[in-house]
């Protein structure tokens, strides 16, 4: 396998472990509407972290990739929002909200990374631009995240909720982040290997 390649997998694998982990804690705390926004932000800001480390990018600005994102892509999250309040509807439209947006974000960042790209560069249409095509990688995934969403016990979801929230903990040096993480990585490996042997079952 080429370098790039390995790249491109080891970066698809910290995504989808973003995402599904975002999805499960909006999943949970959906009906708390903004109360998932601080967990969530936390394995965000991390996922930027290690895909900035990926891809040899010094000094990458989490924050503004985030906020320009959901700057961009303000009416779908609202729209889940407003499910929140819909008996058995809510939570899973917001957990797949959530993990969508966990993809866009990373998609987003290994594109601009895998390009050079400085962020600061970027007008309103460029950020568009490239929502667009992250969305399109996104969405490619998205039909495999809702069935690891299915298939996540109660326990595991109440793991993945203790994982961001130690890793929204600004206190937590960056080895007790890397393990942390590494902890969310062998989570959605147990999860994601259930998951694909029962779509083949």
């Amino acid at each position: 396998m080429k370098i790039n390649d390995q790249r491109q997998a080891e970066a698809a694998w910290l995504i989808h472990a973003s995402a599904l982990s975002n999805g499960s804690v909006a999943f949970g705390l959906a009906n708390t509407l903004a109360g998932d926004t601080a967990l969530i932000t936390g394995v965000s800001l991390y996922m930027i972290h290690r895909l900035g480390k990926l891809y040899q990018i010094d000094d990458v600005n989490g924050k503004q990739i985030i906020t320009q994102i959901v700057t961009h892509y303000a009416a779908p999250l609202i729209g889940a929002k407003l499910l929140f309040w819909l008996p058995g509807i809510g939570n899973w439209a917001n957990a797949a909200s959530m993990s969508l947006l966990t993809e866009m974000i990373g998609w987003s960042c290994v594109i601009l990374f895998s390009e050079g790209t400085a962020i600061d560069t970027l007008k309103s249409k460029d950020w568009k631009q490239l929502l667009q095509s992250a969305k399109k990688r996104a969405n490619e995934h998205q039909a495999e995240n809702k069935l690891m969403l299915a298939n996540m016990s109660e326990i595991e979801q109440a793991q993945f909720r203790a994982l961001n929230k130690q890793l929204a903990n600004k206190k937590l040096s960056s080895t007790e982040k890397d393990t942390e993480f590494q902890s969310l990585l062998d989570l959605y490996a147990t999860v994601a290997e259930r998951s694909a042997n029962s779509s083949q079952s």
